[in-house]
C-alpha cells in the first residue's frame, strides 16, 4: 500500500484524533492507524476484512493480514488474529481474553450489536490500567498492547461513534 496523508482528503462526518506521536482515523468502515502524518495501517470492513501495512514500519507483534469475525454469544476473543471483528447478541456478553504474546497488538471492532443493545464487556486475563472495556455501540473499537505475562494488556486507543468504549479501573 502506498502511504497515504492523514490529511487527504476525507468524508465529512469521519472521526479524527492526532496526538504528538500517532493519528486514528474512522472514515466509513475504514480504521486508519499512523504517525508522522502517514497510514502506517489501515483496515477496510468493506473488502473483506482487509489490513494493509505501509512500510516500513514498526508495529511490534501485530499479527498481520489476519482477521476473523466473532458472532454473538461467542465469548472468547481469539489472540491468534490481529483484528477481531466481533458482533454481541441480544443480551449482554461477558467477553474474555487470555494473555498474547509479548509485544502483541490486538484491534478488536464491534461491527453491529444486537437488538436492543447487546453490550459487550471485554475482561483480559491480566491487564494494567483498567478493568473492563465496554463495547456499547457497532464502531466501537479498541487497540490493546500485551505487554508481557505481568503487565498484560494496555489500552493503546479507543474509539467509537459517540465517544469512547467505557473503561472500568481495577478496584
Amino acid at each position: 500500500m502506498a502511504t497515504t496523508s492523514i490529511g487527504s482528503d476525507r468524508k465529512s462526518g469521519s472521526a479524527f484524533e492526532r496526538y504528538s506521536d500517532a493519528a486514528f482515523i474512522r472514515d466509513d468502515k475504514k480504521l486508519y492507524f499512523g504517525d508522522d502524518g502517514d497510514v502506517s495501517f489501515m483496515y477496510d470492513e468493506t473488502t473483506d476484512n482487509q489490513l494493509e501495512l505501509a512500510g516500513p514500519t514498526n508495529i511490534g507483534h501485530f499479527i498481520t493480514n489476519t482477521s476473523t469475525a466473532v458472532a454473538g454469544n461467542a465469548l472468547v476473543i481469539p489472540v491468534t488474529h490481529g483484528i477481531v471483528i466481533k458482533t454481541t447478541d441480544v443480551d449482554a456478553e461477558a467477553l474474555s481474553l487470555a494473555n498474547g504474546i509479548d509485544g502483541q497488538l490486538l484491534l478488536i471492532y464491534l461491527t453491529a450489536i444486537g437488538d436492543p443493545a447487546g453490550v459487550g464487556t471485554l475482561t483480559p486475563a491480566t491487564k494494567t490500567g483498567f478493568a473492563t472495556i465496554v463495547l456499547a455501540e457497532a464502531g466501537d473499537a479498541v487497540l490493546l498492547l500485551f505487554v508481557n505475562s505481568t503487565i498484560g494488556w494496555i489500552i493503546v486507543n479507543t474509539y467509537g461513534k459517540t465517544g469512547a468504549p467505557e473503561t472500568s479501573q481495577p478496584a
